[in-house]
C-alpha cells in the first residue's frame, strides 16, 4: 500500500527547473517502485503535461526488479540514449515513407529477438549491442543448418572483437552487462566476451613506454596494416 502520497508539488517545482535548463532527457526511478508503480507513472503523467518533448524512460517500466542501482543505471542509460534513437527513428520513417513504405518495420534487440520501431523508441536500452547479438544469431542458425550446434562465433569489427559460445543451437543469454565496463545494463543481452582489439585497432605507447591496443582505430582510410 501507498504510506505517503507523492508530493506533486514538488516534482513541479522540478519540472519548472528542468525547462529552465534546456534538459532532453529524464529518468526516473524510485526506491520501491518495482512493488507499487503509481508515485512513478504519476511524476512521469505530470512531466509529460508540463513538458511535452522531454524524452520520459520509467525505471519500472524499463527494468521492473528489487535491486535498485542495477535498475537506476539502466533506466538512465535508457534516458541518456533516448533522444539519440528517437530523432534516428524520425528520420529513417520518413525517408521510408518517401520512398513508399508505410508498412511497420522492426529493430534487432540485445537478447537476439526483435522489437517495433516504436517499442524501440521508448526502450533504445534494449537494443545496446543488437548488431553483434544478429551475428551471433546468425552464427548459431547456421550452425543448426550445417549440423554443428555447438560452435563459436567470431565477430571482429574496427575497434572490438566479440566471442560468443553457442550450445545446441542456443546462445546464452545474460541480465548483467557492463557497457565499456562502466555502466550496468539489467536488459537480456547475448553473452558474449569482449576485447578491446578490432581489425583498425592502433598500437601506440603510453609516456610510461607501456603498449597499447585501441580503442583508437585507424578506419577505412588508410585502413588496418594488415
Amino acid at each position: 500500500k501507498v504510506i505517503k502520497e507523492l508530493d506533486e508539488d514538488v516534482v513541479r517545482r522540478i519540472a519548472q527547473e528542468i525547462r529552465d535548463k534546456d534538459v532532453e532527457a529524464i529518468a526516473i526511478c524510485y526506491l520501491f517502485s518495482f512493488t507499487n508503480p503509481k508515485h512513478e507513472r504519476r511524476t512521469a503523467e505530470i512531466l509529460r503535461e508540463m513538458l511535452p518533448n522531454l524524452c520520459i524512460s520509467v525505471s519500472s517500466e524499463i527494468l521492473p526488479i528489487i535491486r535498485e542501482y542495477e535498475r537506476l543505471s539502466t533506466t538512465t542509460v535508457n534516458a541518456y540514449i533516448m533522444p539519440i534513437m528517437q530523432s534516428y527513428l524520425l528520420n529513417l520513417r520518413d525517408k521510408l515513407r518517401a520512398r513508399g513504405f508505410t508498412q511497420e518495420y522492426y529493430l534487432m534487440q540485445s537478447s537476439g529477438g526483435i522489437m517495433s520501431s516504436e517499442v524501440a523508441g521508448l526502450r533504445p536500452v534494449y537494443t545496446i549491442d543488437s548488431g553483434p547479438a544478429a551475428g551471433v544469431t546468425a552464427a548459431a542458425q547456421l550452425g543448426t543448418m550445417l549440423s554443428f550446434p555447438d560452435v563459436i562465433s567470431f565477430d571482429m569489427g574496427g575497434t572490438t572483437t566479440k566471442v560468443c559460445v553457442i550450445r545446441e543451437g542456443k546462445p546464452e543469454i545474460t541480465t548483467e552487462f557492463w557497457v565499456d565496463g562502466k555502466y550496468f545494463i539489467g536488459a537480456p543481452v547475448m553473452n558474449m566476451v569482449e576485447i578491446g582489439a578490432g581489425g583498425g585497432s592502433i598500437v601506440w605507447l603510453d609516456p610510461a613506454g607501456v603498449v597499447h591496443i585501441g580503442p583508437q582505430s585507424a578506419g577505412a582510410k588508410p585502413g588496418p596494416v594488415c
